[in-house]
């Protein structure tokens, strides 16, 4: 056998253990450490390709491996009894690590073809390289911004810090830069001092960011509304179970049962409580019912103070063509049971909620309605009593723009969402994590609400003030957070900050690697 041909192979292989190992530095383990290790041997290895061919090999295989252990539980959603799209599994758990590998090997690809990967220009080329392409992949094709470098700093909220200023991919171009570092001074031809000043503007720089993390915390305790609570209900219901007919009206009364007033509700008459149930809590079926609305007042109005009801439901509206237009929506409920606001969500999920080219793609979405319609995109709600909220429904929560709600900064972000789908899995960890980032890059807290997964309540800087357990029925009130003091920087510049330093690097790159042609 050609030694070449096998020295290949087993180098394919180091990289792609490389990408699964540095996948465990996401949640729901944060083996954070992996990640320096897998990335750093990604490196090495790279580092010694000699065509650019070899070099977008590497880079899909490395991301390959990482996203298909990140994301395996994804088809899980297939797997739920009754889905007649079970044997689309393997493709499923596969081709999607595929198509974000290919924009790891694009990336990876032009970072080899204009810098030498032994230099150190070469090692900032691959930096940005794919810092810039996980930006690319968050915003291509609708995005899909799912375990990015960064996310894994949840664990660590000093440095997580930093997504209030640079956002998440500028803290991931960070990540990429500490982690890549010792494959690089391992390969390097750099000299002993070069290297030890690499290696100390390594170390200065993640210190820099972690001090500043941590002055903010400490800084900023959480501070909490001293006349609003939110109670969270999570009802864990298995999506097995969760439309069958002759179970929708227990399912009902589950919510209700865990939505009545609790033991310390007895507040002054200006205090107020928001109860939040989960995506789709409650199916259409039941909308037209009249003991339900009967059930939801007197609910309500066993509250000794002033208390709305937000609630996941499936509505409709008729198109011209009368026919059913359907939309992912949460409704804001008052002790009148009168529907005071709603909002229809409008980042969708391919293939879950609607098909893309579905005029030439005969498919039927995996939530088995015929699709859903947009909604009119990210908003901020003024509620009767003048409060704003920002509400997020499931997927929408991992985009930041989706956050920023709309020109009124919000007082709290609500995210509602059904991770019963993917079980027992990391999905519902990484999910919650995202919650984290978001109410960090913004500065205002978010209460989520899940069927099953991870509910909880999260402060202005990524703290947990309350968290429930995977597959657990229960509901939690606590008073609710309070936004930063300030609007984070993150919030009005968004990622223009990572943008122009990824230009300007490409600049300085393209002009070093002009100057070493010619000389």
């Amino acid at each position: 056998m050609n030694k070449q041909l096998v020295f290949s192979a087993a180098r394919g292989a180091l990289v792609l253990a490389a990408g699964l190992i540095s996948a465990l530095g996401m949640a729901p383990t944060f083996y954070w450490p992996l990640m320096i290790a897998g990335l750093s041997v990604f490196y090495a290895v790279y580092a010694r390709t000699e065509t650019v061919r070899t070099a977008a090999l590497y880079g899909f295989l490395f991301a390959f491996g990482y996203h298909l252990l990140g994301l395996w539980w994804i088809g899980n959603a297939l797997l739920v009894e009754g889905n007649e799209f079970a044997w689309v599994w393997p493709l499923s758990v596969i081709g999607l690590p595929t198509l974000l590998g290919l924009f790891s090997a694009v990336f990876t690809a032009l970072a080899r073809k204009f810098s030498n990967p032994l230099s150190l220009s070469g090692f900032a080329a691959l930096v940005v390289m794919l810092a810039l392409g996980e930006w690319v992949r968050g915003h291509l094709f609708t995005g899909f911004p799912w375990n990015v470098y960064g996310q894994n700093w949840t664990s660590v909220l000093p440095i997580l810090q930093a997504v209030s200023v640079i956002g998440m991919y500028g803290l991931s171009l960070l990540t990429l830069f500490w982690f890549c570092a010792p494959g690089f001074l391992f390969v390097s031809r750099l000299s002993g001092r070069r290297k030890a000043i690499l290696g100390a503007v390594v170390a200065v720089s993640f210190l820099a960011v972690y001090g500043f993390g941590a002055l903010r915390l400490n800084a900023n305790p959480t501070q909490y509304s001293p006349d609003t609570s939110v109670r969270v209900v999570q009802p864990n219901v298995t999506q097995a179970l969760k439309w069958k007919p002759d179970m929708l009206w227990d399912h009902f009364q589950s919510l209700i049962s865990l939505s009545q007033p609790y033991p310390n509700s007895s507040t002054g008459k200006d205090h107020k409580t928001y109860i939040i149930w989960p995506e789709t809590s409650v199916p259409p079926a039941l909308l037209n019912r009249p003991e339900l609305h009967t059930t939801i007042q007197d609910t309500l109005t066993a509250f000794p103070h002033d208390t709305y009801l937000m609630l996941g439901t499936l509505r409709f509206e008729m198109d011209e063509s009368e026919k059913r237009r359907y939309y992912n929506s949460l409704f804001v409920i008052d002790k009148n049971d009168d529907v005071v606001a709603h909002y229809d969500k409008s980042h969708l999920v391919p293939f879950g909620e609607y098909i893309p080219f579905q005029n030439l793609l005969p498919l039927t979405p995996v939530t088995q309605f015929n699709g859903f319609a947009h909604g009119p995109g990210s908003q901020t709600i003024t509620l009767p009593n003048r409060d704003k909220f920002t509400p997020l429904i499931c997927y929408e929560i991992i985009f930041p723009f989706m956050a920023k709600g709309g020109a009124e900064r919000s007082d709290f972000i609500v995210t509602i969402t059904n991770d019963g789908w993917y079980g027992e899995s990391a999905g519902p960890y990484q999910h919650f994590n995202q919650a984290i980032i978001r109410a960090t890059e913004q500065g205002i807290p978010v209460v989520r609400a899940a069927n099953t997964g991870v509910s909880g309540v999260i402060d202005a800087y990524g703290r947990i003030v309350t968290k429930t357990s995977l597959v657990q029925k229960t509901a939690q009130t606590t008073p609710l957070p309070l936004p930063s003091g300030k609007i984070t920087l993150y919030s009005k510049t968004d990622d223009w900050i990572f943008l122009v330093f990824v230009f300007i690097s490409i600049i300085a790159l393209f002009l070093i690697h002009k100057n070493e042609n010619v000389n």
